[in-house]
Parts: structure tokens; C-alpha cells; sequence
């Protein structure tokens, strides 16, 4: 897939695919994600307390940054009308098979006050027991995976 249509794929997945403005929702105003692809271009995405919004654009100061190659992307973004949970899932498989990686510039406590963690209750119980196989279904050991992605 050409470099711009994919990013022109990737925003139109996030700012309309139901399971995006469902997860993306639970951020308030202050939370920022980078997406970065094949180390060249840069999404920033917000939410603004309505609406997704991703741009082609440098993020100004992102709480996470998600390092992926253009194939990975292609596959996050391949299969429409998921639930939050099964996109969640598919997501977490992509980040455990390293095709995507995951940085934390921001601190662990303006995450905690920015709503990430209620994506994984939006997730619900399909979510919930993909983390348990991959030994990260408690809060004690998802902020000590948030503490590695720091250092």
C-alpha cells in the first residue's frame, strides 16, 4: 500500500471506526497519542471530548508513542466494526509479536489522570482474558509494564 493512502487509511480508521471513537472516548482533553510509521510519519491523535481527531502532524507531547512498520498498520486497520475488546485484542497480539512497539515519554501519574485506564474496562471480559495470557490482567502489572516502557 503507497505510504500516503495508508495514512489517509489509518486516520479515516481512527476518526470513524466505531471501536476508535469508543476507546479514544474515554481520554479527556489533555491526553495525546503519537503514531509514528516506519519512522517517517507521524500521526497525532486527540479527542476532544466529542470527536477523534488525527492529523498528520508532530505531536506536541505524547503520552504514548506507537512505533509501527506500514504492514502492521495495514492489519490493525484491515477489519472493520470491531468491538473496543477485539480490536484491543488485536492490538495487544501486533504489540506482543513486537510488529508494533510502545514508548511512554509522559509519567506514569499523568496517565493514570488522562482515562487510559478505563479502556480496559471498555474492553470488557474478551479483553480482560486476552491480558491473563499474556500475564497482565491486574493493575499491579500493567503500571509495572508502564514503568518498563519508560526506562
Amino acid at each position: 500500500m503507497e505510504k500516503q493512502r495508508l495514512v489517509n487509511d489509518l486516520i479515516e480508521f481512527l476518526t470513524t471506526e466505531s471501536a476508535c471513537k469508543e476507546t479514544l472516548s474515554c481520554l479527556n482533553k489533555k491526553a495525546e497519542i503519537a503514531i509514528r510509521i516506519a519512522q517517517a510519519v507521524e500521526i497525532r491523535v486527540l479527542y476532544d471530548g466529542e470527536s477523534v481527531h488525527a492529523k498528520e502532524e508532530r505531536p506536541l507531547a505524547p503520552d504514548f508513542i506507537f512505533d509501527a512498520s506500514p504492514e502492521a498498520i495495514a492489519v490493525l486497520i484491515s477489519e472493520k466494526g470491531l468491538t473496543p475488546g477485539q480490536l484491543g485484542i488485536k492490538l495487544t497480539k501486533q504489540i506482543i509479536s513486537r510488529d508494533i512497539k510502545i514508548s511512554m515519554p509522559s509519567n506514569i501519574m499523568q496517565v493514570t489522570r488522562k482515562g487510559y485506564f478505563k479502556v480496559f474496562a471498555l474492553g470488557g471480559s474478551e479483553f480482560i482474558q486476552e491480558l491473563k495470557k499474556h500475564n497482565m490482567a491486574s493493575l499491579p502489572k500493567v503500571i509495572a509494564a508502564l514503568k518498563k516502557l519508560r526506562s
